[in-house]
């Protein structure tokens, strides 16, 4: 709960600092192509292990089919590793995130303190 309000509370900051640049005219503009990661994420078939197939006997062969459910359940454990450590990477990406934001507008805050008040639009 504390994170997401510390996510609404940072959204807002930086809806609200928008206006704030010091030039508008020269506002940075998002660019599509830009990234800090230098190999790409490891996707889900990379990380999981290969989906399990239920035995032709079914539920009538006892043993292959509890062979299969614990197949299942490994899987399903690893799916939830992967989960859990692609939100802890999304988590600390968007710390990052906020952390550069809030450099850049103490920049920017010590840039218009440094402006006469008459020079100012």
């Amino acid at each position: 709960m504390k994170k997401l309000c510390a996510f609404f509370l940072m959204a807002a900051l930086l809806m609200g600092s928008a206006s704030v640049w010091a030039e508008e005219d020269s506002a940075p503009q998002v660019d599509p192509t830009a990234t800090n990661v230098s190999t790409p994420y490891p996707t889900v078939d990379g990380v999981l292990p290969a989906e399990p197939q239920p035995p032709a006997g079914g539920v009538k062969d006892f043993e292959n089919f509890q062979k299969y459910a614990d197949a299942v359940n490994d899987y399903i454990k690893a799916a939830q590793k992967y989960i859990d450590g692609a939100t802890n990477d999304a988590n600390d990406i968007i710390n990052k995130r906020n952390e550069a934001v809030q450099k850049a507008q103490h920049v920017v805050d010590v840039y218009n303190a440094s402006i006469p008040k008459e020079n100012k639009k």
